[in-house]
């Protein structure tokens, strides 16, 4: 905001996002003149940092993808190749399966062999199949990319 020199603004999110929005709000309620959360219900900031407790808790349960981004090889898997990342993450229902390794997808990303991954379960190499009349369309897919280069 300060670079943009804007003194408030309205944040939207969704899911992680509107945990993220409501928990700015309650930081800096000055600079934020509304919030609007989807699926995601009013919480008060916890007092302590819940890291510690999901880094004990959080492994091979549903919350194991959240651990997972929050490390080194995240970072790196995704920025390896922009469009295979996105590819894999921006398809539709029907394509989710498509040229997976069925078997590795059951296994949440941190317990991956013979590495941690979130789209690792497509074969290196091979091209993420895609809808491209669902989610997004080619040229908003190649917007993504781009600005993640």
């Amino acid at each position: 905001l300060d670079h943009l020199s804007v003194a408030s603004a309205v944040f939207i999110g969704h899911d992680w996002g509107g945990t993220l929005v409501w928990n700015l709000a309650q930081a800096f309620p000055g600079r934020v003149c509304a919030v609007g959360a989807v699926c995601t219900p009013f919480l008060l900031t916890p007092k302590d940092d819940p890291w510690a407790k999901m880094q004990q808790k959080a492994p091979g349960t549903r919350f194991d993808y959240q651990m997972y981004f929050q490390s080194q090889a995240a970072i790196d898997e995704m920025d390896a190749d922009p469009s295979r990342t996105f590819r894999a993450i921006f398809r539709s229902p029907t394509m989710a399966l498509h040229g997976a390794d069925k078997e590795l997808m059951k296994v949440p990303p941190t317990m991956r062999k013979p590495r941690p991954g979130f789209v690792n379960h497509f074969p290196e190499g091979s091209e993420v199949a895609r809808d491209g009349s669902v989610l997004l369309d080619e040229m908003e897919l190649e917007y993504y990319v781009a600005q993640n280069r």
